[in-house]
């Protein structure tokens, strides 16, 4: 009976200890790839040609913010797969997306063209909330104008991010594009 009242106590703290510090399956941070601006293409991308893509033409993003991460979390949470055809040629991606959690697991996550969302190379439903938060909080809505973003679904239901400075890129007079000013 002894140790029973010795470790009922050890049992108790570490219980409240794992309760305090939280879920062990809890997203830690979240690396996103992306090229800039509208990329067009004779074929559709999958989410290897993003993480094959020059440095140059694109944009690598680490979130960690653990408010951040929440909303995200919450929003995969909601992901069911698409009964149809699951094949990743024909989401036409245009962002990848690493999710790391604390215990350990690394989820691929893969946003395409209307909102197509593949996670771990299955196809899921829309989830307009989540392709929102990850555009949003990635910069990504910076790399197209103000007028480009009426084509994206998302912008219509939760409207222009406040962060949103227009970093695409312009051209001159004779059509030369000039590289977009360095963020601050």
């Amino acid at each position: 009976m002894d140790w029973f009242k010795i470790a009922l106590p050890i049992f108790f703290l570490c219980f409240c200890f794992f309760y305090k510090n939280g879920n062990t399956d809890n997203i830690i941070s979240l690396e996103i790839s992306y090229p800039k601006g509208f990329l067009e293409t004779n074929i559709p991308l999958n989410c290897d040609d993003i993480s094959r893509m020059n440095i140059s033409l694109k944009v690598d993003t680490l979130l960690t913010e653990s408010k951040v991460l929440l909303e995200i979390e919450d929003q995969m949470k909601k992901l069911k797969e698409l009964k149809q055809d699951n094949l990743q040629s024909i989401c036409d991606i245009r962002m990848e997306c690493n999710v790391k959690y604390a215990n350990g697991s690394i989820v691929r996550l893969c946003l395409g063209r209307r909102n197509c969302i593949l996670k771990n190379n299955i196809r899921m439903e829309v989830n307009d909330t989540l392709i929102y938060l990850i555009r949003k909080y990635s910069g990504y809505y910076c790399y197209f104008t103000k007028g480009d973003l009426i084509y994206f679904d998302e912008i219509k239901q939760f409207g222009v991010p406040n962060e949103y400075k227009d970093l695409s890129l312009k051209s001159d007079s004779n059509g030369i594009p000039i590289p977009p000013p360095i963020p601050k």
